[in-house]
């Protein structure tokens, strides 16, 4: 169950750390995650080996990633993941803003709170993302999907000590939002304060469940917490970002 509410947490914390698929936009929706995966199998077809297991089966182009960086040979991960990129970038082309996101992005910015992009995509589309809607500059760094490493996705914390890294404070201080079960444990694991996006009922309950400090219903109920709560040092972020996938 939580314990606090989004108003609470940021109101003890400073920098924020924002999941991309879900918070920022709804990457994989409309069939699309289903698309960019079977575009991996065929690619593991082709190469002489077909996807198996959960692999063979799921909708999400991440599970059909890393089960192939655990069965396959490298020659034939990079294939596989050479195509999962280039479809997370076909996808932000089209994907639309999540209500409220950019509003948030733009209201971190008047709070003074460094904002990073801490996700499990790959770091090419959500650059692109941010190009296309003109809002690198909101961000003082993108922390994404290790080329060649699925297996430091989250819920593991090497993505976490990487945006650490950048803010230069310790996890209890950071509000990190997310709306996944991977987001809630890594927090978990590493100290961050979790706000919970819960998309829709069902998410907002997996989220409870899995121990999420508080939770957000729209990113536009965020909006205003944000501004209600400024950081006591103020630091607009300006120029581009660092971009930190390792």
């Amino acid at each position: 169950m939580t314990t606090s509410t989004p108003a609470e947490v940021l109101a003890r914390t400073g920098p924020i750390f924002l999941d991309f698929d879900g918070p920022v936009t709804h990457l994989f929706v409309d069939g699309r995650n289903k698309a960019i995966a079977d575009r991996m199998r065929a690619v593991l077809a082709q190469l002489g080996e077909p996807a198996t297991d959960q692999a063979a089966t799921t909708d999400d182009p991440l599970a059909v990633l890393r089960c192939s960086y655990a069965n396959r040979n490298s020659e034939t991960f990079g294939a596989v993941e050479a195509e999962c990129i280039a479809g997370e970038v076909d996808t932000v082309a089209v994907t639309e803003p999540t209500p409220g996101a950019h509003d948030f992005i733009r209201a971190c910015r008047k709070a003074g709170r460094p904002l990073v992009i801490l996700s499990n995509n790959a770091p090419n589309a959500i650059a692109a993302y941010l190009d296309r809607f003109e809002l690198h500059d909101y961000f003082a760094g993108i922390v994404a999907r290790d080329p060649g490493n699925p297996d430091l996705m989250k819920p593991h914390r090497h993505l976490v000590d990487v945006a650490l890294s950048l803010v230069d404070v310790p996890a209890t201080t950071v509000a990190f939002i997310g709306d996944s079960i991977t987001d809630v444990q890594v927090a978990t694991i590493t100290g961050l304060r979790m706000i919970g996006f819960g998309k829709n009922p069902q998410r907002a309950t997996e989220l409870d469940s899995a121990g999420a400090e508080a939770l957000a219903l729209t990113m536009q109920d965020l909006v205003s917490e944000v501004l209600g709560q400024p950081t006591s040092d103020p630091q607009p972020l300006m120029g581009r970002p660092a971009v930190a996938w390792r």
